[in-house]
């Protein structure tokens, strides 16, 4: 292992574990492009542009799944809004 690899594996290792767990996903993500940035004349920037892309595409899919999830709870809202209320009648007492 050369300096470089000892270098990059211990930054990773002092993350916080949770942190460790999304930045290891990410990666898992990006190498899949990796036929694409490694074209790229500068592939560590091509690496990066190529993490922020996937990472805007999950939170255009949150947002999209969030827009819908609201859509539904305020249709509901509203139709229960509109639902006539019941009462009940006041009924006099016989003497």
């Amino acid at each position: 292992m050369s300096d470089e690899d000892m270098a990059e594996g211990n930054w990773k290792d002092t993350l916080d574990p949770v942190l460790r767990g999304h930045l290891e996903h990410q990666l898992r993500e990006v190498a899949k492009q990796k036929r694409s940035y490694m074209e790229a004349p500068n592939s560590n920037f091509a690496q990066i542009w190529c993490s922020v892309a996937i990472l805007s595409k999950q939170i255009f899919s949150l947002n999209a799944r969030l827009k819908e999830m609201e859509m539904r709870i305020e249709s509901m809202t509203q139709s229960k809004a509109i639902a006539p209320k019941t009462t009940k009648r006041a009924t006099r007492r016989r003497k």
